[in-house]
């Protein structure tokens, strides 16, 4: 869930890693060292697209996280999502929806980091793409638990029934200014 204090940052695709992050420090005025949750805002389709972005930057300290699923890009857009190969043009959406599942079967686990990683030579469209198939996963998921609770879906809950929903079940979008290499392309 987005909340309203966290600062608005226009992702653009065309850079990653540390190009990436400089960009967004530029845009929020904020030291991702100390606080790098954020609201990423990108376009899709002509739609504006706000998600819930967390910013892991190297500021000279390993941070352990658990529960990340990892989705990583090369130039020809094809895809590992958790070290399972997705080809170029095939939907993420049924391998991040399935894996998803499989992680929040864990006892005690209440948000998984879904890490992005792309290629320098890929289009960012197509990272705009997977992230938009990523972010449908989740709602598919969140739409699930929120009926079996509730008995209808995310979009027909008041605010009160979205905080108790996030308690069971909240994502972040993670960008990094390290670079995890992508998948090399299939001949």
């Amino acid at each position: 869930m987005i909340t309203k204090t966290e600062p608005i940052a226009i992702i653009d695709f065309s850079k990653k890693d540390s190009s990436l992050i400089s960009d967004i420090e530029k845009q929020i005025k904020i030291d991702l060292c100390k606080d790098g949750n954020i609201t990423g805002q990108t376009l899709i389709d002509g739609n504006e697209i706000n998600f819930p972005a967390h910013i892991v930057k190297n500021c000279d300290k390993f941070n352990k996280i658990d529960g990340i699923l990892e989705i990583k890009m090369n130039k020809e857009n094809e895809v590992m999502v958790n070290d399972e190969f997705v080809s170029s043009g095939k939907d993420i959406f049924s391998k991040v929806l399935k894996i998803t599942k499989e992680m929040m079967k864990k006892v005690g686990r209440k948000q998984i980091l879904y890490a992005i990683y792309w290629d320098d030579k890929s289009n960012p469209d197509d990272v705009r793409t997977r992230i938009f198939q990523t972010l449908k996963a989740v709602k598919i998921y969140s739409d699930s638990l929120s009926t079996e609770k509730y008995n209808k879906k995310t979009d027909y809950l008041t605010r009160k029934e979205l905080e108790e929903l996030n308690k069971r079940f909240s994502i972040k979008i993670v960008f990094s200014d390290y670079f995890e290499p992508p998948p090399k392309p299939r001949k």
